[in-house]
């Protein structure tokens, strides 16, 4: 989103983390409580994603761009409203919250188990380090080359899959475990993991 600001990042972070916690309180919208604040923070995000997709698209049309700089840039090109890329980057942000610690948290566990696969990613980070130089950022080409560590990543993510249920609304009436679930509820799927 091309925010250099830390004092914006920081403000940002301060209202995510109230949104957050917002995500598993009790829903009674009353002033002091978690759900009250998270409701606010939320409406202020959005307020200031709106502000900056605004000013994202009148940059676009102004300046006339053919390439994007960023991924709002790049939504906008592909047509899609202030709204829905509002909707696209909250959900963003929702998905990856703590998602990424868990991954990585998981990887090394496992890395740990077996130590074989701990020496061969180790092995290829090293030829991937020698090959770059020492002042070089990572770019592309180099994530391309770290096929094992992928591998081993995707294997990790499988087995303790890193978002471990999803919401899913009903779209018709059914019955599981002799309860009835009516159409329109929501129901929390819970993905298994292995260790």
């Amino acid at each position: 989103m091309s925010v250099q600001d830390p004092d914006e990042v920081e403000k940002f972070a301060k209202r995510f983390a109230l949104a957050t916690a917002g995500l598993i309180s009790v829903p009674i919208d009353l002033p002091g409580t978690t759900f009250n604040r998270a409701a606010k923070a939320g409406r202020l995000i959005r307020q200031e994603l709106l502000s900056l997709i605004t000013k994202k698209k009148n940059e676009l049309l102004e300046k006339g761009k053919t390439v994007a700089s960023d991924l709002v840039m790049s939504m906008l090109m592909d047509g899609m409203t202030e709204i829905e890329i509002d909707n696209k980057i909250v959900g963003f942000f929702i998905a990856s919250h703590d998602t990424r610690s868990i991954a990585i948290t998981f990887i090394v566990s496992y890395l740990t188990d077996y130590p074989d696969e701990y020496n061969t990613v180790l092995e290829e980070q090293m030829d991937v380090l020698r090959s770059k130089g020492h002042v070089e950022l990572l770019i592309w080409e180099y994530f391309q080359r770290m096929k094992y560590t992928w591998c081993v990543a995707c294997e990790a993510m499988r087995l303790a899959p890193p978002a471990n249920g999803a919401f899913r609304e009903a779209i018709t009436d059914f019955t599981y475990a002799g309860y009835t679930i009516p159409k329109g509820w929501k129901v929390l799927s819970i993905f298994p993991f292995e260790k």
